[in-house]
């Protein structure tokens, strides 16, 4: 099963701030426009050149993760108002999730231009190059966001999967992921995360314990329930993972993982 690099659901972001808190990224669909959005079409046909109604628009459709109408508005509000950034860093996170990486580090790499210390900026640019497949590209953009704010959870966190899946070193991973719980002990897929590099390691009861801790905080993810049907079988426990396969398996959202190893000596 691969680290996440990110959680499956689309947030609204900040990008004013700094501080690296969690914030969802993924890849989905369009769902329908979200409640609020006709009030504004409203105010839009009666201000068609105020770059800030496009701005607002786009940031609920973001939130909604109506992420080709959020890219439409923030493409229409930067026609009117270049200097408007939170569009570009707004744009950068529909362009990514809506699977269109190299323009959305093009939008990033804009905003981190004119904010050289948003540490946010550098996290989610980063998100986006391992997305890409670019590692080196993340890596430096995690280990910027980190040098700007050292308690960016979401930094860390994110380094950890370039440290165990990529540069085959789970120690080091390991203790990104424990600094990831230490700033923000509620970080749902730091737990999960570290939960696989124990699995990775061969240290099951603490993959277990961790993965636990995981679905305490968001008990209907199904990939953390098979994740942890992983664990069980590998504890001997075939029947209850079972069970908890067959439960992920019913739940919306749920996604093939691949698998992955890390070489180290077992302890």
């Amino acid at each position: 099963m691969a680290l996440s690099a990110a959680p499956p659901t689309p947030a609204a972001v900040d990008p004013a701030a700094s501080s690296g808190a969690p914030a969802a990224d993924a890849i989905t669909p369009r769902p329908p426009a979200p409640p609020g959005v006709g009030a504004l079409d409203r105010r839009i046909a009666g201000a068609p050149d105020d770059a800030r109604l496009y701005l607002e628009r786009g940031n609920r459709y973001l939130k909604a993760g109506a992420n080709e109408r959020a890219i439409a508005d923030y493409t229409r509000a930067l026609e009117l108002d270049d200097g408007l950034e939170e569009a570009y860093f707004n744009r950068g996170m529909a362009r990514g999730r809506a699977g269109r990486l190299d323009a959305a580090i093009a939008d990033l790499t804009i905003y981190i231009e004119r904010h050289p210390r948003s540490s946010l900026a550098y996290t989610k640019r980063g998100v986006r190059h391992l997305w890409a497949g670019r590692h080196e590209e993340a890596f430096e953009d995690y280990r910027k966001a980190l040098e700007l704010d050292p308690r960016n959870a979401e930094a860390h966190d994110d380094i950890a999967v370039i440290y165990a899946q990529v540069r085959g070193q789970p120690d080091e991973a390991l203790r990104h992921l424990f600094k990831a719980i230490s700033i923000d002990p509620t970080y749902h897929k730091a737990y999960h995360n570290r939960a696989l590099v124990f699995l990775a390691m061969g240290y099951e009861r603490e993959a277990l314990s961790n993965i636990n801790r995981a679905l305490e905080l968001k008990a209907d993810d199904p990939n953390a329930m098979r994740l942890k049907s992983v664990i069980l079988e590998s504890l001997g426990r075939m029947e209850e993972a079972r069970a908890l396969r067959e439960r992920a398996a019913r739940l919306p959202g749920a996604s093939r993982t691949e698998v992955f190893s890390i070489k180290r000596a077992h302890p």
